[in-house]
């Protein structure tokens, strides 16, 4: 059975952070690759931060996102 986020060390939770982080734009760049003026838009993952989504995907997240928005 997989360990839980909770029981991981700080690298081994900033390895999930970057697969996830490395999924998400995969799909995101699919999706613009067949149509190309579209928006995305990224909701609902549970733990997904603003802060890493602006820093580690590069992705334009409005500043009045929050983890409680």
């Amino acid at each position: 059975m997989e360990e839980g986020i909770i029981e991981m060390t700080p690298a081994q939770r900033e390895k999930v952070w970057e697969r996830i982080c490395k999924d998400i734009r995969a799909l995101v760049d699919f999706i613009l690759a067949q149509r190309p003026g579209i928006k995305v838009l990224v909701n609902d993952y549970d733990y997904l931060d603003p802060n890493v989504m602006r820093t580690k995907l590069r992705m334009h997240i409005p500043e009045n996102i929050t983890r409680r928005s």
